[in-house]
């Protein structure tokens, strides 16, 4: 897991995993919630630029061979750009 590691509070957060550059390493968010919380990437990148990955109980989001973030208990398959916001 990377060394960036980010836990939201109570209400819907917005987990910035991408911003003015690309992360040297992943972000491992701990507690996304679907509905509730939005993933944000800048860049200019949109969703069909990104690959989600299942890897055992958690996602990977990846650009190219850059891993951007790690959602600990999250399906891939039930994530979507409606999860996200991109700017």
């Amino acid at each position: 897991m990377g060394r960036n590691i980010a836990t939201g509070g109570a209400d819907a957060d917005q987990f910035w995993i991408a911003n003015a550059e690309i992360p040297e390493s992943a972000n491992t968010i701990t507690d996304f919630e679907l509905g509730v919380d939005v993933l944000g990437v800048a860049l200019g990148i949109g969703f069909e630029d990104l690959t989600l990955t299942q890897d055992a109980a958690n996602t990977s989001i990846a650009l190219g061979g850059d891993r951007l973030a790690i959602l600990l208990d999250t399906t891939a398959t039930d994530l979507s750009a409606d999860n996200f916001v991109f700017v």
